[in-house]
């Protein structure tokens, strides 16, 4: 039988197996995702309860039957519960959890993608109010990490491509193509800026909302465009705006 594997990652998704079980995705720094069955962690007082709760940065032993990866114990190091007292957290949580698990998997990308997965869980756990600068700071770098996002170094009013990151400036002229939204000198400036600076200072921006409000719409059209397919705001998507 193989030896046990201890890995650290965030719960990203955990979902009913059976009555009592459930299936968890977890990201890690080294394995990119790794899938595993938590043995009747749906029942009350049981020693793997942690792992039916989503967005928790935890330790896990995994043993590993005929291929299956079974959690043998574990514990949490951090449950960014303050999430789950937020229904807009929440429904961003819900975001992260859907773009890393589609975009990770085992790639080389995995390791720049869990330090922004633990920062961005933490930053949503202990200011859910910041819920849209959180959000968008974590689209743009992680479109960063995976090759899409784009310097501009140019901080005037202008209108950006969705597609290739050609950029038009305003001059007081107004562009009625969809593949182009316009946005301020400040909010191309703070593009930039999550693009280039270390993951733990990327939440912490200080802008006015509006600002927050034009990078929130930009960076979900943006990642829509370059993942080829539509991904709503998460806010939209349960009804809040």
């Amino acid at each position: 039988m193989p030896d046990p594997l201890s890995v650290k990652g965030l719960i990203l998704r955990t979902k009913q197996y059976g009555s009592n079980d459930r299936m968890v995705k977890l990201l890690t720094k080294d394995r990119g995702i790794v899938n595993f069955c938590a043995k009747g962690a749906a029942k009350q007082g049981s020693r793997n309860s942690f792992a039916s709760v989503p967005y928790s940065l935890s330790n896990v032993l995994l043993t590993d039957s005929h291929g299956f990866l079974y959690l043998k114990e574990g514990a949490v190091i951090e449950s960014n519960r303050g999430i789950l007292e937020s229904i807009e957290a929440m429904a961003v949580a819900s975001h992260f959890a859907e773009r890393l698990s589609e975009s990770v998997l085992q790639s080389d990308n995995a390791p720049e993608a869990y330090e922004l997965a633990v920062y961005a869980f933490y930053a949503l756990s202990t200011s859910p109010e910041d819920y849209a600068l959180i959000y968008s700071a974590f689209n743009w770098k992680l479109l960063n990490i995976l090759g899409f996002s784009v310097r501009y170094e140019d901080y005037r009013d202008s209108y950006l491509s969705l597609k290739d990151g050609s950029v038009i400036p305003y001059e007081g002229k107004d562009i009625h193509d969809p593949s182009y939204v316009f946005m301020s000198g400040r909010a191309i400036k703070i593009l930039d800026m999550m693009a280039e600076a270390p993951v733990r200072n990327i939440f912490t921006v200080k802008t006015d909302r509006s600002v927050i409000e034009e990078i929130r719409l930009f960076t979900t059209l943006y990642m829509s465009s370059q993942f080829d397919r539509e991904i709503e705001d998460p806010l939209k998507k349960i009804g809040l705006n």
